[in-house]
């Protein structure tokens, strides 16, 4: 979990005294992330009060955004956490275009080989991983040695008391910051707890352990389901 800004907080951190809050300088949060979008498009799937026709237009923007290629990560410094959200909406919803998008930039991006040493090292990143491999059975047999490869690092890398490291994953930018790609932090010296522009850290490794521990319960699931020992 991560800490909770107070409002008052954020907005003396953001502007200070003198400077009012305009249509410019807050550009950056008010306008639409992917990633959001992302998981809002699955907590419809699985709300059982969803409103369908904002299901329906919440899906075709998704889809409009892939064909485009208007694809980011914004609150999130790696892609698979959207990547992870958009596979899962699209099991729920058994939606072809979204659910092909991610199996192919899975594939072409994040196999194991392919990983970079920070990937490797983001507990929280590789679990998501891992939860997409497992999410569907077709997916995980056929990109087994990947799924086998991330479990087994897990595994060996789980504290005795039963969490995981954590490395900061969610980034808060000012808010009139548009592209972060043109705004990357140091995953070393920006890092907080509290303030704006900054990676914040995993309150208590809960946010990284738990989904490492989901994901390795998704795998050991999937492995029985396939025949293929844990």
């Amino acid at each position: 979990m991560y800490t909770i800004l107070k409002e008052n907080d954020i907005i003396s951190s953001v502007f200070p005294k003198g400077v009012k809050r305009n249509k410019e300088n807050t550009k950056g949060w008010l306008m639409s992330h992917f990633d959001v979008s992302a998981v809002r498009l699955y907590l419809y799937t699985i709300s059982k009060n969803a409103d369908q026709q904002s299901l329906n237009k919440l899906t075709t923007y998704v889809q409009k955004k892939i064909e485009n290629k208007e694809f980011y990560s914004f609150w999130w410094t790696d892609f698979v956490y959207t990547l992870y959200y958009l596979f899962k909406a699209s099991i729920y919803l058994k939606e072809d275009t979204i659910q092909s998008f991610v199996k192919n930039y899975i594939e072409e991006n994040y196999s194991f080989n392919k990983l970079t040493t920070s990937f490797k090292s983001n507990n929280f990143y590789i679990g998501m991983l891992l939860g997409i491999y497992c999410e569907d059975e077709g997916f995980y047999y056929k990109n087994k040695k990947n799924a086998q490869l991330i479990a087994s690092q897990l595994i060996s890398t789980q504290y005795e008391d039963g969490s995981w490291e954590s490395t900061p994953s969610l980034r808060i930018f000012k808010p009139s910051i548009i592209n972060p790609q043109e705004h990357l932090l140091d995953p070393v010296k920006d890092i907080s707890t509290s303030r704006i522009d900054k990676l914040f850290v995993d309150y208590n490794r809960l946010f990284t352990s738990s989904k490492c521990y989901e994901s390795l319960q998704q795998y050991k699931e999937v492995c029985e389901k396939t025949g293929i020992i844990f």
